[in-house]
């Protein structure tokens, strides 16, 4: 899966792979939704509590990566 520096990307593609997965029942599309969302968790910081948006950079937490994950 698609794992780059700005993680509210991943989290728009894990979306996008999970309506697949709804409208084809193909378990890929499942395994790697699954996927996505462990490395989405790795995102996660107790400082401020939140997702970084970038994965060089924990001082930034947008809505635009919360929202979609």
């Amino acid at each position: 899966g698609y794992k780059g520096e700005y993680y509210d990307d991943t989290a728009w593609i894990g979306l996008t792979i999970l309506r697949l997965y709804d409208a084809t029942k193909d378990a890929k599309y499942l395994a790697t939704a699954k996927d996505l969302w462990i490395y989405l968790q790795g995102a996660w910081d107790e400082t401020n509590g939140g997702l970084n948006w970038r994965t060089t950079d924990n001082s930034s937490k947008n809505s635009c990566t919360m929202g979609p994950a």
